[in-house]
């Protein structure tokens, strides 16, 4: 797509760099980017989400436990599986993001999907039960 990637020294920085017309977007989770402006709207109030577009870049959460104690591994995937089976996630999922999806009004924007490069290749994309199912097209 073209996209030109920028360093920056901190993360502070990079909402003073966007500020300073550096660069023109910072990517944010959907679960971040309200909360960061919120925070940074007294010293850097031109900031604003980008009300058309959304990117859709894959970023899956994970646990890691240390390899001497497998067991922990297994009884946390036994767990998430149950979960998934009763809808139990689906429900934390939904309770803990569903006002930021629905803030971020996705049925009016177009969704960019950039894939995600830098995920592990034992990722579960294809069980879908597992990621948020966007109910609007994807350019």
């Amino acid at each position: 797509m073209g996209f030109e990637v920028s360093d920056a020294y901190s993360y502070d920085s990079i909402f003073a760099m966007l500020d300073k017309n550096r660069f023109d977007y910072i990517p944010r989770g959907i679960h971040e980017i309200y909360d960061e402006i919120e925070i940074r709207k007294v010293d850097l109030p031109h900031l604003m989400v980008e009300p058309r577009l959304a990117l859709y870049i894959p970023s899956p959460f994970y646990m890691f436990v240390s390899k001497s104690t497998p067991q922990i591994a297994a009884r946390l995937e036994l767990g998430l599986e149950k979960m998934v089976e009763d809808g139990s996630l689906q429900s934390l999922f939904e309770q803990y993001y569903g006002a930021y999806i629905e803030k971020a009004d996705l049925e009016n924007r177009t969704i960019i999907h950039l894939g995600n490069p830098l995920l592990p290749s034992k990722t579960p994309l294809e069980r879908k039960v597992l990621w948020h199912s966007f109910s609007v097209e994807a350019q």
